[in-house]
C-alpha cells in the first residue's frame, strides 16, 4: 500500500498502525499518514510501475541503476519468494521479517515480490 507521502506499507500493518494510535504521522519522513483504502488491490502492477519513483528508495538504489525490464531474478530470491507464498497459504494472517546485510538486495527482493503479485 502506498500512502499520500508515497512511502510503501504492508495494508494490514497500516490499518493496525492508525487503529493503535488514531492520527499517526509517516514514520519515514513524519508527514500526517493518509492512504486510500478503497483503491482496488491490482497484483501490484500500480507499485511496480511506481517503485523507481517512490519516496524513499535512494537515487543510488540498485533499482534506479539496472534495467528492470531486463532483471532476472536469483534462485535465492525465487526461493524466499515461494517461502513467503507457502507461509500465506498456510497462515494468511502469517508475517514474516527478511533481513539482508545488504541494502541493495533487500531492494532486489522488494521488487521481486511485487512483480511475482506478492502483496504486502
Amino acid at each position: 500500500m502506498v500512502s499520500s507521502c508515497e512511502h510503501i506499507f504492508c495494508k494490514a500493518c497500516l490499518l493496525d498502525f492508525s487503529a493503535s494510535l488514531g492520527q499517526v504521522s509517516c514514520p519515514n519522513c513524519s508527514k500526517p499518514l493518509t492512504a486510500d483504502f478503497s483503491t482496488k488491490a491490482d497484483g501490484g502492477e500500480s507499485q511496480l510501475r511506481k517503485i523507481t519513483s517512490v519516496k524513499g528508495f535512494r537515487s543510488s538504489s540498485i533499482l534506479n541503476r539496472i534495467h528492470l525490464n531486463d532483471f532476472q531474478t536469483s534462485t535465492k530470491i525465487e526461493a524466499l519468494g515461494e517461502e513467503i507464498r507457502d507461509m500465506v497459504d498456510r497462515d494468511g494472517s502469517a508475517k514474516g521479517i527478511v533481513f539482508s546485510q545488504f541494502t541493495s538486495y533487500l531492494d532486489l527482493i522488494h521488487y521481486s515480490l511485487i512483480k511475482s503479485g506478492v502483496i504486502y
